[in-house]
């Protein structure tokens, strides 16, 4: 009897490569998965996302972190290229589809910043990079590329500037008023939705005037001028009083605020968050306020914000109250009866005001620089010049008595 019998072992090899080419591509697979895994982590570490466009269609495949940094839910966030144009900052629009068009339509390349609305309504800065790295009949059929969270980098460029654009102010003389409302304006501009006020404080009246606040409803800016503090008046009004920052997220629901709610209803204001401005040695100087149309509670960077507001206010302040001074002593000094002489610590002459050159007959040209000793009369001993100098040493002044030569009033700065 024969047997027969059939030899499969030809089909082992095909099967064995099937299995080792499935392995091989679950492995690579895998690979490829984790590699993804790690550069969304890693971009989304530092506030970047991918996005990918089909030219023809208009829809863009974006990476979880561009849903996120916009305040999407990424499982249900669906984007395309007139969604994204509609979301585009109106003062930036122009710029950026023209920049767009040359992308999509001729494949340059670009990399510009531009503002983008999130879901809550605000505004985050991007820094856009995006290449076209598939062609079909030359032109562009796919773009690529990457979106960085800028604004908070945008936010520092602001405040430097402001910082800048203050010093400015101060050293070219505008008034205080116009340094206030451009501290407001910037802030205003950081701060999406907001309205910026600074209330000045009178020390002898207890009482908050208005500084500024361009963008407040007229009425009331003019309703609060002259509001007095208290531990119940307002954010404002109790930030002065107890020279603490106050936080109302409601106005309609504060006790502070029930006085004024009908002032605020009318100005449509929801919310405040006050600021007190802190001059030499802890002294509050005015009140440095935000107001929103909403209720609304403030983050880190809010607060920050009018801290740095706050800040700057209070430079503003004291420099006009710097320049007041000595505007004033520079009258009494040119416009009083008496005959004043300033020197330097090594006793040389470097200011004299008019009343002098009257009653002596020098010019200022003629004395400044020289030594008091130039009007010495010889009536004096020289225990009368060892007294006057004595004098100026420990005082800082000497007024002359009746029967000198000249009556006049020698001041020295230490």
């Amino acid at each position: 009897m024969r047997f027969y019998y059939s030899d499969f072992s030809a089909d082992q090899p095909v099967k064995n490569n099937h299995a080792m080419l499935e392995v091989t591509v679950d492995e690579r697979t895998r690979t490829l998965n984790d590699s993804l895994k790690r550069l969304n982590l890693a971009m989304g570490a530092s506030h970047q996302a991918w996005f990918d466009i089909d030219v023809a269609s208009g829809d863009v495949l974006v990476s979880d972190e561009y849903a996120r940094m916009l305040g999407y839910d990424p499982q249900t966030f669906k984007l395309t290229v007139p969604v994204w144009e509609a979301a585009l900052h109106p003062e930036d629009k122009e710029r950026i589809l023209a920049e767009f068009d040359r992308l999509m339509n001729h494949g340059e390349a670009c990399e510009t910043e531009f503002r983008i609305q999130t879901a809550a309504g605000g505004w985050m800065w991007q820094q856009g990079i995006g290449e076209a790295v598939e062609w079909i009949d030359g032109r562009p059929s796919r773009v690529i590329g990457i979106n960085t969270d800028i604004t908070r980098q945008k936010k520092i460029e602001a405040l430097d500037m402001t910082r800048n654009r203050v010093l400015e102010l101060l050293l070219e003389g505008s008034s205080l008023e116009a340094i206030l409302e451009a501290i407001i304006e910037t802030i205003e501009m950081q701060s999406p939705g907001s309205l910026g006020s600074v209330l000045l404080l009178d020390e002898k009246t207890n009482r908050l005037y208005t500084g500024a606040g361009p963008n407040l409803p007229a009425f009331y800016n003019d309703a609060i001028d002259g509001v007095e503090i208290g531990e119940m008046v307002g954010s404002c009004g109790r930030a002065a009083y107890t020279g603490e920052r106050v936080i109302v997220s409601d106005i309609d629901n504060h006790p502070n605020w029930a006085p004024f709610l009908e002032l605020t209803d009318k100005a449509n204001l929801r919310a405040c968050w006050s600021e007190p401005v802190l001059g030499a040695n802890n002294k509050v100087l005015a009140t440095f306020a935000i107001y929103h149309n909403q209720p609304h509670a403030p983050e880190d960077e809010d607060i920050k914000l009018i801290e740095f507001a706050a800040q700057l206010v209070a430079i503003a302040i004291e420099r006009h109250k710097t320049d007041e001074k000595l505007q004033l002593s520079a009258r009494i000094f040119n416009e009083t009866h008496e005959s004043i002489m300033v020197t330097d610590i090594q006793g040389s002459i470097v200011e004299v005001n008019g009343r002098f050159s009257e009653l002596t007959g020098y010019s200022a040209d003629e004395v400044i620089g020289q030594k008091p000793g130039l009007l010495s009369s010889g009536r004096h001993p020289r225990s009368f010049y060892d007294d006057l100098w004595m004098h100026l040493r420990n005082d800082g002044h000497w007024q002359g008595k009746s029967g000198t030569a000249i009556r006049m009033a020698i001041s020295m700065p230490f």
